[in-house]
């Protein structure tokens, strides 16, 4: 038999235990990696009071390893940023609202038997903190799938104040009022997948059947990552303001905002002159367009309501009637904020001429020609149109229609001479009425024509 020394036997263990030691940090460092990379990323988007009363949030998910597909459940808690605030189930609705880009059906909170082709959501107010528990289907086709780098909206919350209070809001405070992830995340929310074929279960020796749900925050596993939302609260930014003649001495006001913060509605007020070379934020504004505060007067004033904050981008459109003619008129538009305090945005002013003339361009093209040409014609308004043919003395060649009906804008009309008509100079007279106007005269517009053969 061969004994070892005392020596060999000494440096045999501690070679021993250095392999266990670094078998262990490899182990460790392995988890380690996982948790850095991630199965998935639950993020929080576009946290901002949208009203005085009413707080909006989104979530977003993104798959971040190819070891699952379908997303099959969560549960997530949440707090306001806010340290004062009080959570209060009597005065707070909490509630999912229909807006994600993942075709979602959500349901009423339903456990047992698990909800078919939808989620079934619920959203409670505790005493510190605000919790969502999303139950998904039984059948792995039924779940949602969530593509690999590449984040989509999953859900979409609203938090309303019933008892007429309102969310706090310090207009210095870049960052604004947020909503964040309740503390420690691994241990107030989870998230887990639909498996489809069975999978070894890390840390066990049994297998996972199919339709089964795999917790993604398993501490052994690469864990689902929580992120905050991070965005500053937008500003009030307005991407353009204009004012277009649309006949009949009507206005058509419009403009588009890129991102409003604190926003109730809009206010638009006007002012007019004759010459057109006035500053617009240098003149008096008294007559009143649509104010947001004054729906009561004018349901239409409805259409003026903001956004509250919101970093989307808002079409808003808006009607007025000019009441004079071949004038100038200045428009101001200004947003009113939770305290109704109203500002004019950059962008806030636009001019335009309300036309006098109802036909501002004729032509023939071409001209001369032999028998045949097309007229282009313009006209500033809606109005009755009569347009004739007629020699140099003075008698009709051709009538080519009567008091129609034409619409503001360019039109044109292919001309063909009749057989009778010799070689030489016509005049083509337009006669125009504005519709529902009759505090202009009848406008007119002459063309030479050439012809020959």
């Amino acid at each position: 038999m061969l004994l070892l020394s005392k020596q060999k036997l000494n440096t045999i263990v501690r070679f021993k235990v250095f392999l266990i030691f670094a078998f262990t940090l490899f182990i460790l460092f392995s988890i380690d990696s996982k948790s850095q990379i991630g199965n998935a990323n639950v993020k929080i988007i576009n946290a901002f009071k949208v009203d005085s009363n009413v707080f909006e949030f989104g979530l977003e998910m993104t798959r971040l390893q190819s070891k699952w597909y379908r997303w099959a459940n969560a549960t997530f808690a949440f707090k306001f940023s806010d340290s004062t605030f009080l959570y209060d189930s009597n005065i707070l609705k909490f509630e999912q609202v229909e807006d994600q880009d993942v075709t979602i059906n959500y349901g009423n909170f339903l456990i047992s038997p698990l909800p078919v082709n939808k989620y079934s959501i619920d959203c409670t107010v505790f005493k510190q903190f605000l919790y969502v528990n999303i139950i998904g289907p039984e059948n792995f086709s039924d779940c949602v799938p969530v593509p690999t780098d590449e984040a989509k909206r999953i859900a979409k919350f609203r938090i309303t104040r019933t008892d007429g209070g309102q969310f706090p809001d310090n207009p210095k405070d870049l960052v604004g009022l947020k909503i964040r992830w309740l503390e420690p995340t691994e241990y107030y929310n989870a998230i887990a997948y639909k498996t489809d074929n069975p999978i070894d279960s890390i840390g066990t020796d049994s297998y996972n059947k199919s339709e089964d749900n795999i917790d993604l925050t398993n501490p052994l596993d690469a864990k689902a990552i929580f992120d905050n939302d991070t965005a500053q609260k937008p500003g009030f930014n307005i991407r353009s303001f204009s004012a277009n003649y649309v006949g009949t001495t009507n206005v058509k006001l419009e403009w588009e905002t890129l991102s409003e913060v604190n926003c109730k509605g809009f206010k638009i007020t006007r002012t007019s002159d004759f010459y057109g070379g006035l500053k617009a934020d240098e003149l008096v504004y008294n007559y009143v367009v649509g104010d947001y505060n004054k729906t009561s007067e004018d349901p239409k004033n409805k259409r003026l309501k903001g956004l509250g904050t919101s970093i989307k981008k808002n079409i808003y459109t808006f009607e007025d009637t000019a009441g004079v003619r071949n004038a100038y008129y200045y428009y101001k538009l200004e947003y009113y904020d939770y305290g109704d305090q109203r500002t004019v945005p950059s962008r806030g002013y636009v001019k335009l001429r309300v036309p006098n003339s109802t036909i501002s361009h004729a032509q023939a093209n071409p001209n001369p020609f032999e028998r045949a040409t097309q007229i282009e014609y313009t006209v500033d308004d809606d109005v009755y149109l009569t347009a004739s043919v007629f020699d140099l003395n003075g008698k009709e060649v051709k009538s080519l229609f009567k008091d129609q009906l034409t619409n503001i804008g360019d039109h044109t009309y292919d001309l063909n001479m009749p057989q009778f008509a010799s070689q030489g100079l016509y005049d083509l007279r337009f006669f125009a009425v504005p519709i529902k106007d009759k505090t202009v005269e009848a406008s007119q517009a002459s063309v030479r024509l050439t012809m020959y053969r």
